[in-house]
């Protein structure tokens, strides 16, 4: 996972900041919290990270007092930095949990399961169950069985389990958000004493305030998307735990020339143009292309195009064989634009299209017996714009594919994308906390 910042601005051994110590220390927090969210699910791992996290964290401002204790109004501007952090719950938390666990023990940790049957793309009801704190996944589907409720259906076919950690000094956050919400203050701590501590020259010559100034009013994006990293899926067919398939697309040059061979009509400098087009009209210029791709081809690879604010493209490939998959596979994708921050998203795929009553769908399209194939293009972004391009299409015994041009209405295949624009709205609420 990268983290936030470039790494050279983790190389302070030269740094003329006088504070370059406690700097560096946040960077250190940095990795240790991103370390936690890798061992999750293995208890002793994550004990052990979160608490050499939480010692980094309070140690910062013992770093800071030191190093910065003789520039002209450090004690005056430290005091009121003080009266703030003493007024903040969770930082007060941090004061005591690093007491705690250099003098005395380790946190009072426990562990709790958000379990739900996934079969709607909105949030379903959710039941806790207290899981054991040191329970390792392995063991974890066979107790979530244990204890579930009778009613379950286990049928259903996807189960999702978020686990959280939570210290019973600290009940309302979770361990991680708790960690995370001290990096923030304590980033916004050591901005506001190079800007307020230091000469312009001085701070010219820190790496690592040019990192973090470019990224100040958002958090890290390693630390977004909090609750997919403590997430499991499980099987419930197999009780195995699963994970969506997304292939990133990054062509080679003897790609690009196989793929200008077989699709000419895909034009390398008309497709450049799309980032200077509207939504809705790289919208219509991809579905053009795609329906052409499906001529050719005889099918069309189910594929994700994320877009950013700077303009740049990726492309990735979904892999779904059922419709478990495909709940999957649109919860990793919004998991993906939270984390990287793209801020609209096309996805192109041959879909099922149903028979309809009063516009809405008789059963799920795959079940429908006067099913029709179709080709899809959903674009959305994070400003709630939404563009579907639909075509029915047909294949003769040769395999030769006819397309109906005809317009398709299927406005109900938007909730398809609610895991997506559920993403947009927590990175714009994490954003409005991390400033708070």
């Amino acid at each position: 996972m990268r983290l936030q910042y470039n790494k050279s601005a983790m190389d302070l051994s030269q740094s003329p900041c006088p504070i370059g110590i406690a700097d560096r220390r946040l960077f250190d927090a940095l990795n240790l919290l991103v370390e936690a969210k890798q061992y999750y699910f293995e208890p002793d791992r994550f004990r052990l990270t979160v608490n050499n996290a939480v010692q980094t964290l309070r140690n910062i401002t013992f770093v800071l007092q030191h190093t910065g204790a003789d520039l002209p109004s450090f004690h005056r501007w430290y005091s009121s930095w003080q009266e703030t952090m003493r007024a903040d719950l969770v930082m007060k938390w941090l004061v005591e949990s690093r007491n705690l666990i250099v003098k005395q023990r380790d946190l009072e940790m426990h562990s709790k399961a958000r379990i739900s049957i996934v079969d709607s793309w909105f949030d379903p009801p959710k039941l806790e169950i207290l899981i054991p704190p040191f329970t390792h996944k392995r063991e974890f589907t066979k107790l979530l069985k244990q204890r579930a409720p009778v009613d379950i259906r286990w049928d259903v076919g996807l189960l999702r389990v978020e686990r959280r950690w939570v210290d019973s000094r600290l009940p309302d956050y979770e361990i991680l958000e708790a960690l995370v919400h001290s990096f923030g203050v304590l980033s916004r701590l050591l901005v506001d004493a190079h800007n307020s501590l230091l000469e312009q020259s001085t701070r010219n010559q820190c790496r690592w305030f040019a990192a973090i100034s470019l990224s100040i009013d958002r958090p890290p994006p390693c630390m977004l998307a909090q609750d997919w990293d403590r997430t499991i899926w499980v099987d419930l067919h197999d009780g195995e735990i699963v994970m969506p398939t997304i292939v990133p697309h990054k062509p080679s040059k003897k790609d690009m020339q196989r793929a200008a061979k077989r699709y000419p009509f895909l034009d390398s400098s008309k497709s450049k143009l799309t980032t200077k087009l509207s939504l809705k009209d790289e919208a219509a210029f991809l579905f053009e292309q795609a329906k052409n791709v499906l001529k050719t081809d005889g099918y069309h690879v189910p594929i994700a195009i994320l877009g950013y604010p700077d303009k740049r493209r990726s492309m990735c490939s979904l892999i779904m064989a059922d419709r478990a998959d495909k709940h999957l596979l649109l919860r990793g994708l919004a998991a993906e634009i939270e984390k990287t921050g793209a801020d609209s998203v096309i996805i192109i795929n041959e879909v099922w299209i149903s028979t309809h009553q009063n516009g809405k769908p008789v059963c799920h399209a795959a079940d429908d017996p006067n099913r029709e194939e179709g080709l899809q293009l959903i674009a959305a972004n994070e400003k709630g714009n939404v563009f579907i391009h639909t075509a029915l299409f047909s294949r003769d015994k040769d395999g030769n594919i006819t397309i109906n041009n005809e317009p398709i209405v299927t406005d109900f295949t938007v909730n398809l994308i609610e895991p997506i624009r559920e993403a947009w709205r927590r990175k714009k609420q994490s954003r409005e906390q991390w400033v708070a």
